[in-house]
């Protein structure tokens, strides 16, 4: 198994340059990662679909015979937060301690919830598991969020202000920028100017072994079987509470295009992400 990392690195440091070259490393590389069945930790963004993904996924795993050996990690985020209130945790740095625990656990195979990037698991854990996310329009995915977070009732963050009032907020403005706070190991972001924490973000969303878009669900699934030889059958899961007609007549063309400047920071990451389609 290390040999066959080993002669995966050095494939993948010295080959690369080479256009004909590299076709032959992808080939090999698909081939090694189907024999050795690399390891994928999954980062969840907030209301991009990544709740049926993650199923669709987990399923894979537990189809085969590593049932046995219990080898799928995803945090519950209630259960996590709950945690947090007793130990009066931080809860970025659970959440990576959480990740990097269950990195160094040999037994896993899949690891998936919402997470952020971090440094420290990528450059100790890259060589034994793949990064995998999926983006969304960011205007959407705002919109998603609200009403999910303003009528679920099991919404952990729950929203009370109507969306008229919400947009001026502290949190409407966070809701903006969930790709560069989740794609980059910065806690404190307000020391860095906005346009190099969107570099670092995009810099970081390079080294991911897939990045979809949840409007392009299609790619992502044929990326994925590309690289695992897994067809993934992705079903509709975690939907709105609130009906899509009923969010339409509360979002006037001035509340659109508040949202549309709130989410710029993030808008720059995913036409990042939209560019790789197909390529």
């Amino acid at each position: 198994m290390q040999l066959i990392s080993n002669v995966h690195r050095l494939l993948r440091n010295s080959l690369k340059k080479s256009y004909f070259m590299s076709n032959v490393y992808g080939l090999l590389r698909s081939s090694l990662k189907k024999s050795i069945h690399r390891r994928i930790f999954f980062l969840h963004m907030p209301k991009c679909g990544g709740t049926s993904i993650r199923s669709s996924m987990r399923g894979h795993f537990k189809s085969s015979n590593l049932l046995t050996n219990n080898p799928i990690f995803e945090y519950n985020t209630h259960s996590l937060s709950y945690s947090i209130k007793i130990t009066s945790g931080n809860w970025r740095e659970y959440s990576d301690q959480l990740l990097l625990y269950f990195m160094a656990d040999k037994r896993l195979k899949y690891i998936g919830g919402h997470f952020w990037w971090s440094d420290t698991a990528y450059y100790q854990f890259s060589d034994e598991w793949d990064f995998i996310t999926i983006l969304r329009d960011p205007v959407s995915r705002w919109f998603s969020n609200y009403f999910d977070d303003r009528y679920s009732n099991n919404s952990l963050f729950k929203i009370t202000d109507d969306l008229s009032s919400f947009v001026y907020s502290k949190r409407a403005s966070y809701l903006g920028r969930i790709y560069i706070n989740r794609l980059t190991d910065t806690v404190d972001q307000s020391k860095n100017e906005k346009q190099a924490l969107i570099d670092q973000a995009i810099a970081n969303l390079k080294k991911f072994e897939i990045v979809g878009c949840l409007e392009h669900m299609d790619d992502f699934k044929r990326q994925f079987e590309e690289s695992y030889g897994v067809r993934l059958n992705v079903g509709r899961k975690n939907t709105n509470p609130l009906h899509v007609t009923v969010q339409k007549q509360q979002i006037t063309d001035e509340i659109k295009k508040i949202v549309e400047e709130i989410c710029e920071p993030d808008m720059q990451i995913y036409q990042y992400a939209l560019s790789k389609i197909h390529k």
